[in-house]
């Protein structure tokens, strides 16, 4: 099996919303899909670095972009 393009494990709390999101591909696009306030810009916004999580882990590529645990924030 590829390694994974997108391997996303993340919480996100924006005042009163919490969101817990993962899935990992091996996919070069993805597309976010759900009613409106499921969470997909906040889920965007934490992928670009606009928005930290809480805990968890975003990797692109094989990159680590943002770890809780280890403390890599790029």
């Amino acid at each position: 099996m590829s390694k994974p393009m997108f391997s996303i494990d993340i919480e996100l709390v924006r005042g009163t919303f919490r969101r817990t999101v993962k899935f990992e591909t091996t996919r070069r696009a993805i597309a976010l899909v759900g009613r409106s306030g499921a969470g997909k810009t906040s889920v965007l916004h934490a992928i670009a670095g606009l928005v930290r999580p809480v805990r968890g882990r975003i990797a692109i590529g094989g990159r680590c972009l943002f770890d809780s645990n280890t403390r890599v924030d790029e």
